[in-house]
């Protein structure tokens, strides 16, 4: 956020000689407490006659007029950067904000089904996965019409946490979008990639999952559904400790990435375990 105040314009505009000219501007509008505090009564006498009835020349005049210039420019000037900070900051409060929902990362079991793509019908169960998940949920500091996160993209890159070797990488899918074998009339799998996140609303991106008497896992995407069970060549991971880098990215504005701990036995269930936004490095 822009946090533009007068301080930080006065510390601009002038300096330390705002700092003079402050403690100069105290002097004078406690002139006539100090004159009657701390002076003779001839000297006080003298300041009551040049006060009251002021024999000043035309320099005090021009130095008078110069001071009201430049206090008026001061308060212009900061009104004209000010207005602009402040529109961007409510542009900026106003852009769609992902986050990992309450509770969002986290493992459980699915049936993965046989699925007869003529009718769009699961026939039987083929096996119980072990799964990882995590939920994002657009939540704006203001909600308006612009806090929408439009064609959100998730990028999924795996890394072996013991060794830091990079795995995989791939676009993750989102679960709540139609399976890439059920669409029809010629409409692209790439349409799959991207989701819309409306304010408040929650999306669950899958991870990965197990055939819990296998060692290895998969990192789930769309181009799963092109080879049998999902298990795609590509995409295995077979190591026992597993940190997942997930970007997500959209057309308005969107450009966050969090990590992801999640481990795997060598037989049994996946356990999510700890996740930690990725902030960005400032320039």
């Amino acid at each position: 956020m822009y946090n533009y105040n007068y301080p930080k314009h006065s510390k601009g505009v002038f300096g330390r000689w705002w700092l003079v000219v402050g403690f100069l501007w105290t002097l004078l509008s406690n002139a006539d407490l100090l004159v009657s505090k701390y002076t003779s009564a001839q000297f006080q006498a003298s300041w009551a006659a040049e006060w009251y009835s002021p024999k000043w020349g035309w320099q005090v005049w021009i130095i008078g007029i110069l001071v009201i210039t430049v206090v008026f420019e001061f308060f212009h000037s900061y009104r004209k950067i000010k207005e602009p900070s402040d529109k961007l900051d409510q542009i900026e409060a106003a852009r769609p904000l992902l986050r990992v929902a309450a509770n969002g990362f986290h493992h459980d079991i699915r049936e993965l089904k046989a699925l007869d793509a003529s009718t769009g019908r699961m026939t039987r169960i083929l096996a119980h996965l072990s799964c990882v998940h995590v939920r994002f949920k657009n939540d704006p500091k203001v909600a308006t019409d612009t806090s929408v996160a439009r064609d959100v993209l998730a990028e999924i890159s795996f890394y072996d946490e013991s060794s830091r070797d990079l795995l995989c990488s791939l676009q993750g899918r989102w679960g709540d979008t139609l399976e890439p074998p059920l669409l029809r009339d010629g409409t692209p799998e790439e349409k799959l990639a991207t989701v819309n996140f409306a304010i408040g609303q929650e999306r669950e991106l899958n991870i990965a999952f197990k055939y819990q008497r296998e060692p290895e896992c998969y990192g789930m995407s769309n181009d799963s559904y092109k080879v049998s069970g999902w298990k795609h060549d590509k995409y295995k991971l077979s190591c026992s400790k597993i940190r997942a880098h997930v970007r997500l990215r959209s057309s308005n504005g969107v450009d966050s990435s969090w990590d992801l701990w999640f481990d795997n036995p060598s037989t049994g269930e996946l356990q999510a375990i700890k996740q930690q936004e990725v902030l960005p490095v400032a320039p």
